[in-house]
């Protein structure tokens, strides 16, 4: 996949009719059904993906798996794809690969995945939130809401726990050569960073 920019800001859930009203004042438009979308992130043992992501290092990579319209992980009806998500200075890349066998997807849960930044990564925690998707001025728009993050790391933790994320996340994005400046002026939103694993990780204290 083509590099491309990527904005996000938190919203409260008070604020998310205020945002619909905004899309439709805009002449915004549904570009598919809304879905839940289900990923468990992989991590090493030095929590290198974790802590790339707090320092905000680039390059950095995500290592997760995913799959839709579900909250359970392995109860799954729709397909699986392994995803590496790469924040270079200024864009996003993701590589997206289907996995087509059950054995192969049991084996990269229970051995690890190897990756060539961080060396083998095992399952940390998934992630699980309602996505809808719009367009609005040909730019595409999400909305995730009902985040909620569910610790596996039988490595760094026996107990399975599940904390809800009381924010929602608007993602803003566009082609990596789109002008920045007409972009802030369609959206003209404060930005943020906002990412769900690092506050998976930090809600969940699996590296406390």
């Amino acid at each position: 996949m083509k590099p491309r920019i990527e904005q996000k800001l938190a919203i409260s859930n008070s604020e998310f009719p205020l945002f619909l009203e905004w899309i439709s004042n805009q002449e915004g438009r549904i570009l598919y059904p809304e879905r839940i979308i289900c990923s468990r992130y992989f991590d090493n043992y030095s929590k290198e993906c974790f802590s790339d992501t707090l320092d905000n290092i680039v390059p950095r990579r995500k290592v997760r798996i995913r799959t839709y319209n579900t909250r359970d992980f392995f109860e799954s009806s729709s397909k699986y794809f392994l995803e590496i998500k790469q924040s270079l200075e200024n864009a996003r890349i993701k590589d997206s690969k289907e996995i087509s066998q059950l054995d192969e997807l049991e084996g990269m849960c229970n051995s690890g995945i190897f990756d060539y930044k961080y060396g083998l990564c095992f399952p940390i925690v998934d992630i699980s939130y309602v996505r809808s998707y719009f367009e609005v001025q040909n730019k595409r728009l999400t909305i995730d809401r009902d985040i909620c993050y569910d610790s596996i790391c039988k490595i760094l933790s026996d107990e399975k726990k599940r904390v809800e994320e009381p924010e929602m996340v608007l993602e803003i994005k566009a082609d990596f050569d789109f002008d920045s400046n007409e972009l802030a002026n369609i959206f003209e939103f404060p930005r943020t960073r906002f990412s769900k694993y690092e506050r998976a990780i930090e809600s969940l204290n699996i590296y406390r």
